[in-house]
Formats: C-alpha cells, sequence, structure tokens
C-alpha cells in the first residue's frame, strides 16, 4: 500500500500550539478531525477469500466462540 505524501497525516490530539496547524489556518486550508475525537461505529468489514473464511469459521467452532469473537481477539493489539 503506497504513502501518501501529499496530504497531512492525522495526528491523535492536536496540540494548541501546533506550528502545522498555525500554517494550516494561515492558508485557509481544512484542519483534519483528530483521530482521537472521532467517533467509530463498531463495525469493521474485510473481505477475505472463501477458504480463509471457512478455515476462521472453524477454528472459531473449535474453540467453542462467535467467527466474531474470533477475528475480534486476532485483530486486538
Amino acid at each position: 500500500m503506497a504513502i501518501k505524501n501529499d496530504h497531512y497525516t492525522y495526528r491523535v490530539t492536536w496540540s494548541s500550539d501546533d506550528d502545522v496547524i498555525k500554517d494550516m489556518t494561515r492558508n485557509k486550508e481544512k484542519i483534519p478531525e483528530p483521530i482521537a475525537i472521532k467517533n467509530y461505529s463498531e463495525k469493521f468489514m474485510v473481505r477475505i477469500p472463501p477458504d480463509v473464511h471457512r478455515a476462521l469459521a472453524i477454528k472459531a467452532a473449535e474453540a467453542g466462540v462467535s467467527l466474531n469473537r474470533l477475528a475480534s481477539s486476532k485483530l486486538s493489539y
């Protein structure tokens, strides 16, 4: 996946003395919404090949948990 260098990277929060924010305000640029205050829906859709879906469903069944719980535990840090 290519990294886009033409946009300012979203930060977790913006500090009031951030020089980049001051510069963006001076240039009448839209300041990105900080990730820390964004609302998330609790839903995350990802497309996977059918064989991967099947293998995960089997692992979930063998572990006695839902596929959602298995996927969530694999994605958690």
